[in-house]
């Protein structure tokens, strides 16, 4: 076992065999046993309560996940977003009033995502583990870098930019 390790294997796991995947080069056939969560992997269509900015380019997507099913929330978690074939027009987005001055100063109203195919995106939850039946993003919009104006905007930040409270998203 590498001093690196010793923290998060304790001497049982050791005499076990134990390594950190992280740590070690494998050299020879071997086992892995992952936790039944990482193959528990549910798949959800969620309606948005709420899509509010919170900052000037950060939206927080509140989600009301399908009565009866429970969040299995850890710190660091994450979920994958899912989104289909889709034009968003930034001119179309709901931003208050108090934004618009750095979305002008920036032209952001000019761009347009365009996705010609089905796309899936990771993306860390910001709810709080005793809120249940919901799952909420804080969402930063993926605008082209300014020395590079005619990249394409981020496609599923876009994506969720665009949703609206009674939307489904999976």
């Amino acid at each position: 076992i590498l001093p690196t390790e010793l923290s998060h294997i304790n001497k049982r796991e050791a005499k076990e065999g134990y390594r950190l995947a992280c740590q070690v080069n494998v050299k020879g056939n071997m086992e892995v046993e992952l936790p039944e969560e990482i193959f528990g992997v549910k798949k959800w269509e969620c309606t948005v309560i709420s899509n509010d900015n919170k900052a000037t380019f950060i939206k927080e997507l509140k989600l009301a996940i399908p009565e009866g099913e429970e969040v299995p929330f850890r710190a660091g978690g994450y979920i994958q977003i899912e989104a289909e074939p889709h034009v968003v027009n930034y001119k179309d987005f709901d931003i208050p009033e108090e934004y618009h001055e750095d979305w002008d100063k920036y032209d952001l109203w000019r761009y347009v995502s365009k996705v010609d195919e089905h796309i899936i995106r990771a993306y860390s939850m910001a709810s709080y583990p005793e809120e249940k039946g919901i799952i909420m993003l804080n969402v930063r919009i993926a605008t082209p870098p300014p020395r590079q104006p005619d990249a394409p905007p981020g496609q599923m930040s876009s994506y969720i930019w665009s949703l609206k409270a009674g939307d489904k998203v999976t």
